[in-house]
């Protein structure tokens, strides 16, 4: 099952339920984070209660080593030091 998002609308992430409860977590189309065991299940029980901005923001918190660039910019994103960017889909090393 995966929820999509409306990226239009600044709901850039969403996710996905795997059959063994996995819960693939991505930022536009790329999957950046899986939860499995605990984590999934507390993510399951606090995402059924919530839609829009509340449930981006609570995807957002467990990807907590995500980080948009610090101007605002959404098509730029940081995993784990790297960057990520949609506009010319590199990644570009921080050195």
């Amino acid at each position: 099952m995966k929820n999509n998002t409306d990226q239009s609308s600044g709901h850039v992430f969403s996710y996905e339920i795997k059959k063994d409860k996995k819960v693939f977590i991505y930022w536009y189309d790329l999957q950046v984070k899986i939860l499995n065991g605990e984590n999934a299940n507390k993510f399951l029980k606090k995402a059924k209660d919530v839609d829009g901005i509340e449930l981006q923001q609570l995807i957002s918190k467990f990807t907590s080593n995500l980080k948009t660039k610090r101007d605002g910019d959404i098509d730029t994103i940081v995993i784990n030091g790297v960057f990520h960017s949609r506009k010319i889909n590199q990644c570009f090393f921080r050195f």
